[in-house]
């Protein structure tokens, strides 16, 4: 767990890392149905199906939104997840929704 943490931690970076309030790891099994590749014959190829992960989320961040909320205004989330594979160390993704 620690080292995920910090493996997730030099991905966010540090000036992000230390705005935190809080850090947690939580293991789990992770899948993503959204990121796919699609073969010849039409079928997704699953990139992370059932991976076992650890979802290092940090509270408290300015980390800076995309979408389209259309106001022109600056939005910010303040928690991202960054998904880390237990058996390897390797950095999956990083997800940010609040």
């Amino acid at each position: 767990m620690d080292q995920a943490i910090q493996i997730a931690k030099d991905r966010l970076g540090p000036a992000l890392a230390a705005q935190a309030t809080q850090i947690e790891a939580n293991h789990v099994l992770f899948s993503d149905d959204q990121y796919y590749s699609t073969d010849e014959q039409g079928q997704r190829r699953f990139f992370f199906q059932k991976v076992p992960a650890w979802v290092v989320t940090f509270r408290g961040v300015a980390f800076l939104a995309t979408g389209g909320r259309g106001t022109g205004e600056v939005a910010y989330n303040t928690e991202v997840h960054i998904a880390i594979n237990a058996e390897t160390g390797e950095y999956m993704e990083l997800f940010t929704y609040r």
